[in-house]
């Protein structure tokens, strides 16, 4: 991973968490349309009652996460006050991936492959997903990723069958493939942030010497023309 050592690390946590507020609203939209679809194409093979509180449950979810985002862009907190919110982001995004990986339990549709398929896909898609906008502090990816996709990768397992077991394999390796995915992106976008803060320090240090320069001559002119009228009195 990038070092940030020469960042403050209160500033660059600060930037982190902004980061992962800035990427919330998409990625909330998103989901909501993916669960709405996910709904309307399981409508006849699955238990509606399921179905309508499963959508609500994400809805809800993604409603309060929003409030929250809300409330941070509102406050503008310190960064000393910054792990604060993230752990309120932290929370929301576990309580959303556990409402997501729910429908692997919930939704599964023990006649019907194409659904099963379907329902894997939408949960995948997510987890994947996820990496562009939590991925700068990987625990918050995987926060959510694994109560997304572990209920439906060990419910193929436990199905049992030659399908079952190839799909519950092949949800294990696309979970392996996207931790390792998320770790490189990780790390990228930490050492961006990093070079970013440091280039803004760069500035911020240029700046100033600027205008100790700037003060420093105005104070030398003034100390000229004060000697040279003194010389022509003399």
């Amino acid at each position: 991973m990038a070092s940030s050592q020469t960042v403050p690390v209160t500033a660059f946590k600060a930037e982190q968490v902004k980061w992962l507020y800035r990427n919330l609203g998409a990625a909330l939209l998103g989901g909501g349309l993916v669960a709405t679809i996910l709904t309307v194409a399981l409508w006849p093979v699955a238990s509606h009652v399921l179905l309508g509180g499963w959508l609500a449950g994400i809805l809800a979810v993604s409603l309060a996460r929003f409030a929250v985002a809300r409330r941070y862009w509102a406050a503008q907190p310190l960064s000393q006050d910054c792990e604060v919110w993230e752990n309120r982001h932290l929370a929301g995004v576990a309580v959303a991936g556990i409402v997501w990986g729910s429908a692997g339990l919930l939704l599964f549709s023990k006649e019907s492959i194409e659904h099963q398929v379907l329902v894997a896909f939408a949960l995948g898609g997510c987890a994947a997903g996820a990496i562009a906008t939590l991925a700068i502090r990987l625990e918050a990816w995987l926060l959510f990723a694994v109560p997304t996709m572990l209920p439906l990768t060990l419910r193929f397992f436990y199905h049992g069958g030659e399908t079952s077991l190839a799909m519950g394999g092949m949800m294990t390796a696309f979970v392996v493939l996207l931790t390792v995915t998320a770790r490189t992106t990780r790390d990228t976008l930490i050492a961006s942030l990093t070079l970013r803060l440091e280039k803004q320090d760069l500035i911020a240090d240029l700046t100033a010497s600027k205008e100790r320069v700037e003060h420093l001559n105005e104070v030398l002119v003034k100390d000229l023309a004060l000697r040279a009228e003194t010389e022509k009195e003399l």
